[in-house]
């Protein structure tokens, strides 16, 4: 069972935690949380799931949190709601593709010619 951590609704609010959270800014997340609730890191662990030297390790820019299920457990625990629909990563996005005139039909060879356009003779059974 993880220790409850109690976030001030107003925090989430703040330009710098929106920033940080509109650009997946974990380590920056975790400083804004530490600073305005005064826990410590192993406590924001704990809440987390991670490791307290996990969280040191974000903060200071020398990991990253790249995995679904790591953020996942971080939002999960700091109580993190979206303020509107999840929008995906601009990277993950699907590219555009335009619709395109259907190709022309190429007609096929006869049967019995080989399909190699150097090797047009023949073949014999």
């Amino acid at each position: 069972m993880r220790p409850d951590l109690t976030v001030p609704h107003e925090l989430w609010d703040r330009p710098a935690m929106r920033r940080a959270l509109t650009e997946r800014d974990i380590g920056t997340v975790f400083r804004l949380v530490r600073q305005y609730t005064g826990a410590s890191q192993s406590r924001l662990g704990a809440a987390t799931g991670l490791a307290q030297s996990d969280i040191g390790a974000i903060e200071r820019g020398v990991r990253a949190v790249t995995s679904a299920g790591v953020l996942g457990r971080v939002t999960a625990g700091l109580g993190i709601r979206p303020a509107s629909p999840p929008r995906p990563h601009p990277r993950l996005q699907p590219a555009q593709v335009e619709p395109h005139a259907p190709s022309p039909q190429v007609p096929r060879p006869p049967l019995g010619w080989a399909r190699h356009p150097a090797r047009r003779t023949r073949r014999t059974m």
